[in-house]
């Protein structure tokens, strides 16, 4: 058994040197060289099929990323393209209601206190052109809307009062939500989605409901965030009208009817 071990071992080395001695042998001999030659160009060609195979697999992906990427590209300009051509209408639509309309200025003659964020008087009428749902400024900002007409004076529900509901859409964005008072002389921004990227300072303003009540009259700007809850959040709204102290209003007469 040991005999047949040692005879192994020895036949491997013999052949181990031998291989080695004729590699050496070799390495000048060009007919040698010639031979790898042709070895290397004979596995070459089941080999070229699949470089080929390899190269264009790699041709196609790269420009199916790139077609990928340029869609996505496309698609993205042609959403921008749409809220740009909405934008446009948007302020078209505004200043041809801008174009059309009066304000008309009034003064406020009765507050109760036990109403004060949620209504007052003012000593206009319809015999000056107001009607009922007319939008009712202050500094240029919304402050509430006429609920009653009576012939020279009118009563202003305020936006502050907890009854009072405004669609609203932040403009940088164009998220809609609604605007709603507290009953304290607070405004709140209701619905904007939770993914949304509005943010304090954004300015808010009125989306269209009807012909009394236009789109674009300002409300105020985005305030802090003051919940978020169901997928949507909740933020306050900071008007540069004082609700506190109203004395005198301008009336939001539609289409020019203000006498």
């Amino acid at each position: 058994m040991l005999r047949q071990v040692n005879s192994a071992i020895m036949h491997g080395t013999f052949a181990i040197l031998l291989g080695v001695t004729l590699l050496l042998a070799s390495a000048n001999n060009p007919g040698v060289h010639r031979i790898f030659d042709l070895s290397e160009r004979v596995l070459r060609i089941p080999e070229f099929p699949a470089f080929v195979a390899r190269r264009f697999v790699a041709k196609a992906v790269f420009w199916f990323d790139q077609g990928f990427v340029l869609k996505r590209e496309l698609e993205a300009l042609r959403d921008e393209n749409t809220r740009l051509k909405v934008l446009l209408a948007s302020e078209e639509k505004k200043k041809e209601q801008r174009t059309n309309s009066n304000i008309l200025t009034a003064d406020v003659t009765l507050r109760r206190p036990e109403e004060w964020w949620v209504s007052f008087r003012i000593n206009k009428g319809s015999r000056d052109g107001i009607r009922p749902g007319y939008a009712v400024l202050s500094n240029g900002f919304l402050v509430g809307r006429i609920y009653r007409v009576d012939v020279d004076q009118s009563w202003v529900k305020l936006l502050t009062g907890s009854e009072m509901l405004v669609p609203a859409v932040v403009a940088e964005t164009r998220d809609l939500g609604v605007v709603a008072g507290d009953g304290k002389g607070n405004l709140r921004l209701l619905y904007i989605p939770s993914e949304s990227p509005v943010k304090a300072g954004m300015n808010v303003e009125t989306a269209l409901v009807n012909e009394y009540l236009p789109a674009g009259l300002a409300i105020g700007t985005v305030g802090a965030l003051l919940e978020s809850k169901d997928g949507y959040n909740t933020f306050s709204v900071k008007s540069k009208a004082s609700f506190s102290r109203l004395y005198e209003v301008q009336v939001y007469i539609p289409g020019g009817d203000a006498k």
